[in-house]
């Protein structure tokens, strides 16, 4: 189970914890990267919108904005690309705009404690926002991993009893949603903006030097905000993107997981 869905259960009474298999029952965590983390940190603030209290609701929406604005255009392939080293990245902001953005961080990019009297609310957007700037900064650091987690937890605390199950679900499928739409992303395909839920991976373990390493995802079948279908998969060293109608893309699953992912789209 993935450290931020393991974090949000363990806060959970054990009889709101949903029964059914974390991440659609293939045992292998979702890899999200620093863009998948924004994803998964803007659901759970959005889980605190009807408990912000009056007095902090334009910051709460206003850092929320901020971070689903520049979550949005990296999904989209927005910007201009930036040699960092040997690697280029992708950049939305300018310099004055990320230093700004910097400014408003109450949680700092090496910890994960929060400034004193800081509400569970704006606590989750900040950690958004946080996030956020860690996709300009392409930096996947343990504090902000640790942050996201934390504050699941926290949420988890602070909600309503029966509201428990249905959040704990809704971050399970967000995480499956943000791995697919993060290999997009990693891609430059701006596909990855309409990638609306991911329905049915398809995993395989492996072994190196010997020695199993875990089950690792091969295949990605998701559902685009239009209806359509799209597969991600590996073939040796190259990556496969299809899109198309529900049965012309499940055409196109290896024979060895048609009857899983069927079974899974039918429902």
């Amino acid at each position: 189970m993935h450290s931020v869905l393991a974090a949000a259960h363990q806060a959970a009474p054990e009889e709101s914890r949903p029964t059914a298999p974390p991440h659609g029952g293939v045992d292998a965590n979702p890899q999200l990267a620093s863009f998948g983390y924004c994803g998964v940190a803007q659901l759970i603030a959005e889980s605190m919108s009807d408990d912000v209290a009056p007095k902090e609701r334009k910051r709460f929406d206003g850092w929320l904005k901020q971070a689903t604005d520049l979550y949005q255009r990296h999904a989209l392939a927005q910007g201009a690309l930036v040699k960092r080293g040997t690697k280029w990245q992708r950049r939305v902001l300018t310099k004055p705009q990320m230093l700004e953005l910097r400014e408003l961080l109450m949680h700092g990019t090496d910890t994960i404690t929060p400034t004193p009297g800081l509400s569970i609310a704006l606590s989750a957007a900040n950690i958004a926002l946080l996030a956020a700037y860690d996709i300009e900064m392409v930096a996947g650091g343990s504090g902000t991993t640790t942050a996201v987690r934390n504050v699941a937890a926290l949420v988890v605390q602070a909600l309503p009893k029966p509201k428990i199950t249905s959040f704990l679900e809704a971050l399970d499928r967000r995480l499956l949603r943000e791995e697919l739409r993060a290999l997009l992303v990693h891609r430059d395909d701006p596909t990855a903006a309409t990638v609306n839920s991911c329905v049915w991976r398809a995993a395989a373990g492996k072994t190196r030097g010997g020695r199993a390493t875990g089950a690792q995802v091969s295949h990605w079948l998701g559902i685009l905000d239009d209806g359509q279908f799209i597969l991600v998969w590996k073939v040796g060293a190259r990556w496969q993107i299809s899109k198309g109608a529900r049965d012309e893309i499940l055409a196109t699953v290896p024979n060895e997981h048609m009857a899983s992912a069927v079974r899974v789209v039918n429902g």
